[in-house]
């Protein structure tokens, strides 16, 4: 069968399982999450049937249920999208004011109604598919989905992943089997040495002529925010003498902690429109140009650009800049291209080589990267494994990675629990996660059933943009957002051996939306069918046969346990990869991007620490003694010392292989 894994694969599929559900510690109507409103009564009855049918696993829709469905009074979904675009613009919290998640579950039943008992006709698949979707929407991108704090039994994963079996011609289930996916062990940078002839010519560099000049710029300060540090250490070990100018032109330079990473020049800035840039980012400043316009402004006359900083800085840095380490953009790495002794470029992909490149050019600049990248006197590097996977699936390029380390804030602070009755929630992207989460303990502490208090990070006095390290490495544990496949903060944190806990359904609701924005060009392998993310009305790749969507909903997520590095790259066929990457912003592929989480640092990390909703965290920082938390914090310390050691190996072969050899095909042979 095409569904069931061959023999020599069998070690490296899971089987899919679901996980229970807890109750909340605390009723979440309490605290608003819940349908309260007088006339809405009828959503509880709703609910307690809803839950009678999950746990008794039905197959299909009990008369009981659909009795509490038919009850209810009409639904205006159209008011309530309305009411929380306008409660975010105010600031007011709309859970109390709509009954968000009880329109999503009505919604929810109406589809399974219909799959189940509706027939198998093409239009009845159709209006089911176009049901969830609007329950999809209401949730706008995970924005609004607080399910898995609430008592609702069903989850944004049972709706997504109901679409997809949809669309693949699978039968729907009130509950889909969750994916979990096992913790890998890959290295923690790749790959972890160079060659001996290669560190014999290292260790005998001795002595320079002159320092290596090395010029770094970007528009985001991640990751050469830390690149800078470890660069700076290496500095000061002797192995190389190194002249750091670190030039990021970026509207975060108004932050203070910055400072020494940003450009001084008004020139440099003026040449990169960064004042243009800054004003034109969202989708609202630049209207139906799109987001990022002032960007793309920026790119589609970027050879005037690197023109113009070939005559304002070419006569203090040509033939004078050794390295030139550039990312986020990538684009930003053609800047030197007009000097007659260019310096070796070190490109740091972060996030996709399309990021804010023009939609007509992009195909010409995919060209452009795997020209520039295959050359031996530069080099294509990433800050995690995803990155290099993704980089491998688009371009069939093997992209050495290392592991960002957050270093600046592991010198600053480590982990005290002073403040041992308080626990830290970080900063969130999603508007109403924290708050959710403060509100259900804040009121489980008020009823006298949890004994800590949770506290925002913008609400400690002095905090902000200048928070020092240590002061937050006082509190007990924190809480983090998982927002991201690399994330800074993360590491700061685990640099600072503090306990850090994570909500376990991030790792496929929002730590893939950046990484996966776009489906960029690449070369002909992403042409293959199902391989690019195709328009909503195109649905020819949803029902071939065969399909990857198909393979996955129906058996077992492919996951890369026991496989190193090099395997993943040299033994596996990429085009037999079962996901894209990438996705489009209309796309809902929930199987897909829990595949790709299992790259992620939040899935690689060990002595992190999940939580499956609000109830499940209280349970857990209950349980959990400070004794426990002290021993885990010592095991994450642990492993940081290992995480710098051979980090800062990694960065002495580039600089050197990229620096001093010119040549680092002396490496990719390797690889």
């Amino acid at each position: 069968s095409k569904c069931s894994p061959s023999p020599e694969r069998a070690e490296i599929f899971r089987s899919l399982r679901q996980r229970k559900r807890k109750r909340p510690v605390v009723g979440a109507e309490d605290v608003g999450l819940e349908c309260t409103l007088p006339g809405f009564e009828g959503y509880l009855q709703l609910k307690l049937r809803l839950i009678e049918a999950v746990e008794q696993e039905h197959e299909e829709p009990s008369e009981d249920l659909l009795a509490a469905h038919r009850a209810l009074p009409p639904g205006d979904h159209e008011k309530v999208s309305d009411t929380f675009v306008e409660s975010v613009a105010k600031g007011i919290w709309p859970f109390d004011r709509v009954c968000l998640f009880g329109f999503v579950a009505e919604l929810y039943i109406e589809a399974w109604r219909q799959a189940v008992l509706g027939g198998s006709a093409a239009g009845t698949v159709s209006y089911s598919y176009a049901v969830l979707y609007v329950a999809d929407k209401l949730l706008r991108a995970n924005n609004h989905d607080l399910l898995v704090h609430s008592s609702w039994p069903i989850s944004s994963w049972d709706i997504e992943a109901n679409m997809v079996a949809l669309q693949a011609g699978l039968p729907f289930k009130l509950k889909q089997p969750q994916v979990d996916v096992l913790p890998m062990r890959l290295p923690s940078v790749w790959p972890s040495v160079l060659p001996v002839d290669v560190l014999q010519k290292s260790a005998s560099v001795g002595n320079q002529e002159r320092p290596l000049v090395i010029w770094l710029m970007s528009k985001h300060p991640s990751p050469l925010y830390d690149v800078y540090e470890i660069l700076q250490d290496l500095a000061q070990t002797g192995r190389f003498s190194l002249d750091i100018r670190s030039n990021m032109v970026s509207e975060y330079c108004e932050y203070p902690f910055l400072a020494e990473l940003c450009s001084k020049s008004e020139r440099l800035n003026e040449i990169m429109q960064l004042e243009t840039f800054k004003n034109f980012m969202s989708a609202s400043q630049c209207g139906e140009r799109g987001q990022w316009c002032g960007l793309k402004d920026l790119h589609r006359d970027f050879e005037e650009v690197t023109i113009e900083f070939e005559r304002s800085f070419g006569l203090e840095n040509d033939g004078i800049v050794d390295v030139y380490i550039c990312g986020h953009p990538l684009f930003w790495c053609r800047l030197f291209e007009q000097f007659r002794q260019p310096p070796g470029i070190i490109g740091v992909w972060d996030v996709s080589p399309s990021f804010a490149v023009p939609a007509e050019m992009q195909i010409a600049w995919t060209e452009h990267v795997k020209a520039l990248f295959t050359r031996k006197e530069n080099l294509l590097i990433s800050p995690c494994v995803s990155h290099t996977m993704q980089a491998h699936w688009l371009l069939g390029m093997r992209v050495p990675y290392f592991q960002l380390l957050g270093w600046k804030a592991a010198k600053e602070g480590r982990y005290s629990a002073l403040r041992s009755q308080e626990v830290l929630v970080s900063v969130f992207h999603t508007p109403w996660e924290a708050k959710a989460i403060m509100k259900i303990t804040d009121r489980a502490r008020a009823e006298g059933k949890f004994p800590f208090s949770l506290v925002n990070w913008e609400d400690i006095p002095g905090c902000g943009t200048s928070c020092g390290k240590q002061v937050l490495a006082n509190f007990r544990a924190v809480v983090l957002d998982a927002y991201d496949t690399a994330n800074l903060k993360l590491m700061e944190f685990y640099g600072m051996a503090m306990p850090s806990f994570y909500q376990r359904g991030e790792l496929w609701r929002t730590t893939m939306r950046w990484a996966r924005a776009q489906a960029v060009p690449g070369d002909e392998a992403t042409n293959d069918p199902g391989r690019r993310p195709e328009e909503e009305e195109d649905s020819e790749w949803r029902t071939q046969e065969g399909s990857s969507i198909a393979r996955l909903v129906e058996s077992e997520l492919l996951v890369a346990q026991g496989r190193t590095m090099e395997e993943l790259l040299n033994s596996m066929d990429r085009r037999q990869q079962p996901f894209s990457p990438y996705t489009s912003s209309t796309k809902t592929d929930p199987l897909s991007k829990a595949y790709w989480s299992q790259y992620t640092d939040w899935a690689l990390m060990p002595h992190l620490i999940p939580f499956d909703g609000a109830a499940d965290l209280l349970g857990q920082l209950l349980t959990h003694s400070l004794n426990d938390l002290k021993e885990i914090s010592e095991k994450m310390a642990q492993h940081y010392r290992h995480l710098h050691r051979v980090t800062a190996s990694w960065w002495h072969d580039v600089i050197f292989l990229v620096g001093i050899s010119k040549d680092s095909s002396l490496w990719l042979q390797k690889t």
